[in-house]
């Protein structure tokens, strides 16, 4: 006997187990958006991440299933639902896509007040699949958005054109502890360094989500959502988030209260320890079971979750 649940994006979507068992929980992140202005660029691909967990008939689950990144030539763009990147740029003309949402499960529902980023919400995750980056085209320059990450995020690189390749900006991606950084923006010869440092501009990451506003960083792509948000980068494709599963191995799981112990990987909520068997966790570059069948590289399509009941 086989049973499936399969979300829409957008809203969260409740679960009840129905039978005492072992269920088997797929998620796939989000790409980022398409190229607003069509000339090629590709935004970053989602990433997979399943395992099998004892539950208990009556248990609730929460499914926030990730969107994709938005797309416009002509503003700047929101990330996918669930924790994408709001994309950047000061030249009015070229605007970078949306990064894509991450696709969770959560053991508590958020407020109606705090829509779906709300703290002890966030802190509930037991598996998350992160969505990947988006990109833009700017006159010869490709920037490609990141793929979304397994335990550490993808970075956007770009040596398409000499004007967008300083070294001092090629970040490090999300990781199971922070969002990644960007060393050009400790750099106090930068001209957007004071902005960065007083927090008129914030294109960092977070854990759950890449950043959520407007940030005039000249052009950067929305990072992907996920554990932690992939970070926004001056003159990139946005970077894909981190991935997680609870007691995966190299997992760095997160308390009630915040903090995060590189001891510690699996997640324990209201005095349960939750703990998935064959984990399989796969980036946005790697080959992945197809939610609709077969497997593809790298998830090119908004978020999708799969909830199977294993006899």
């Amino acid at each position: 006997m086989f049973k499936y649940f399969r979300p829409h994006t957008g809203s969260v979507q409740s679960f009840t187990i129905p039978i005492t068992g072992k269920y088997k929980i797929e998620c796939w992140g989000s790409k980022g958006g398409d190229d607003p202005n069509n000339a090629g660029a590709l935004p970053g691909k989602g990433a997979y991440a399943s395992g099998y967990l004892d539950l208990t008939s009556g248990k609730q689950l929460f499914l926030y299933v990730g969107g994709v990144g938005n797309r416009n030539s002509s503003q700047a763009n929101y990330g996918g639902w669930n924790g994408g990147g709001t994309s950047s740029s000061n030249v009015n003309t070229y605007f970078p896509s949306g990064g894509g949402g991450s696709t969770d499960v959560r053991l508590i529902r958020h407020s109606g007040s705090d829509g779906w980023s709300g703290t002890s919400s966030l802190r509930s995750r037991i598996i998350v699949a992160a969505g990947g980056g988006g990109c833009l085209s700017l006159n010869t320059t490709i920037a490609n958005g990141a793929n979304a990450g397994g335990l550490k995020g993808h970075i956007a690189y770009n040596t398409a054109n000499s004007n967008f390749t300083e070294s001092q900006y090629d970040g490090s991606g999300a990781t199971q502890v922070s969002c990644g950084s960007c060393p050009g923006y400790d750099d106090p010869n930068w001209s957007g360094y004071t902005y960065i440092k007083d927090g008129t501009m914030n294109p960092w990451g977070y854990f759950g989500y890449a950043n959520q506003s407007y940030v005039d960083l000249y052009w950067a792509g929305g990072g992907g959502g996920g554990w932690w948000g992939g970070v926004a980068i001056h003159g990139r494709g946005g970077g894909g988030g981190s991935s997680f599963i609870s007691g995966m191995s190299g997992c760095v799981a997160m308390s009630a209260d915040g903090t995060q112990n590189a001891n510690v990987n699996y997640m324990t909520i209201d005095g349960t320890q939750y703990s998935f068997i064959s984990p399989v966790m796969k980036d946005g570059a790697s080959s992945m079971p197809s939610p609709s069948g077969g497997t593809e590289t790298g998830h090119n399509d908004k978020g999708s979750c799969i909830i199977s009941w294993i006899p």
